[in-house]
């Protein structure tokens, strides 16, 4: 079978498809690619930048959601579904602040320096920047005693406030706005606590995170347009995607990065099993329980996009000289994640007949991935003995809180 075929020098996944340029997980979500664009210096360096990494994807999703729903004029519901699943990602984002100063600041102290901009002013993530203009005029309409006084003249008006037919608007507009001047405060003080901006060589924050490279991954290639039936010969590569897609694409990319860090953070673990360092296996695996638990509030944010709106960019079709031309996401899945299916197989799940083929290999014709301690025969493995009372080290006890809430 043949593999995927590679877009743009991009590296390849390994996967074999029926057809070389099917829509498929890895192309779509540009998971190769992806998985480049964290270099850290130090083991928890990775951390440090997922965070960051994750902040930006979603602040590009805020972002797209925030100016469509403000330039919608139509009496629909599109503006207050975009706005909603604003106060979603934000209630998100405050969620992953309690883990990110948790993990990053009370239990590792973590501060990257970075080069500071030439002005002063300029701030350190453009996109929340621009978040934050386009936020304000939210709250000053709210505060604004009236419509017609000489204050309100002096803004533009907001058209969800004006045309939207729905009554609860107002009310999702004021929430939203609260909801990001919260969390502003919060991430201002987790920037100050974790980057240490200097006048010196270090990386710009832009070049730090690969920002350039990082946001703009996020563009729904998919298989060229084709008849019923018959393989694509091309990828296809949509000049505009829907705020919907948008937010689609991102979500994967978010779990893609975080299981990067899993997958690292159980690699760190297994070895100091083996040599009974329970303590530092166990304040690894914590970690990892704790992303695990963010991971599962934001699978939920999919669910804020309508069937019709996910339909509109899983099946497409148009006419073409009389015939009719499909393209779209099938029959590409999320279970093509190779990460994923890594996750499982380190972390004990080795029964589904999915994984014999691989598990079934043994020694060095095993994938470098899939050689793991876990598989017996391979590695010693520890003698069992009585469980030990549980002793965590002052810091990590400050993060256990957070797995009982």
């Amino acid at each position: 079978m043949p593999k995927p075929a590679v877009w743009d020098d991009e590296p390849e996944c390994g996967h074999e498809v029926a057809c070389a340029y099917q829509t498929h997980y890895c192309t779509y979500i540009r998971v190769p690619r992806l998985l480049t664009l964290q270099q850290p210096q130090s083991p928890d360096e990775l951390l440090l930048i997922t965070v960051y990494q994750w902040h930006e994807l979603w602040f590009k999703v805020l972002l797209t959601d925030l100016r469509a729903a403000l330039a919608d004029t139509s009496q629909t519901y599109e503006p207050i579904k975009l706005l909603r699943r604003g106060i979603e990602l934000l209630k998100l984002l405050d969620t992953h602040a309690d883990f990110a100063e948790a993990a990053l600041v009370l239990d590792l102290g973590l501060a990257r320096p970075v080069r500071a901009a030439e002005d002063k002013r300029a701030a350190i993530s453009e996109q929340f920047s621009e978040l934050e203009k386009l936020t304000r005029p939210l709250l000053r309409a709210l505060d604004l005693p009236g419509r017609g006084n000489t204050v309100a003249a002096r803004f533009k008006p907001i058209p969800i406030l004006h045309t939207s037919p729905m009554p609860e608007a107002a009310a999702v507009v004021r929430e939203y706005a609260a909801r990001f001047k919260a969390f502003l405060a919060r991430y201002q003080k987790f920037v100050k606590a974790t980057l240490s901006l200097r006048k010196t060589k270090a990386p710009a924050y832009s070049e730090w995170l690969r920002l350039p490279d990082l946001l703009n991954l996020q563009d729904g290639l998919k298989a060229a347009w084709a008849e019923r039936g018959q393989p694509p010969t091309a990828f296809w590569k949509p000049e505009n995607i829907s705020p919907d897609e948008m937010m689609f694409i991102v979500v994967h990319q978010c779990f893609e990065v975080w299981f990067k860090v899993i997958l690292d953070h159980v690699d760190r673990a297994i070895p100091l099993i083996l040599r009974n360092d329970i303590a530092e296996a166990t304040r690894l695996l914590r970690r990892v329980a704790l992303i695990q638990r963010l991971l599962v509030q934001q699978i939920q944010i999919p669910a804020t996009m309508l069937p019709l709106d996910f339909m509109r960019f899983r099946s497409q079709k148009m006419e073409q000289d009389g015939k009719a031309l499909y393209t779209g996401l099938s029959p590409a899945s999320g279970t093509e994640s190779y990460q994923f299916r890594e996750i499982e197989i380190v972390c004990g799940l080795r029964d589904d007949p999915v994984f014999q083929k691989y598990l079934a290999r043994g020694g060095a014709a095993r994938p470098p991935e899939l050689r793991r301690p876990l598989h017996p025969g391979e590695h010693p493995q520890p003698p069992r003995r009585p469980r030990p009372a549980r002793r965590y080290p002052h810091r990590v006890r400050r993060v256990l809180p957070l797995l009982a809430a």
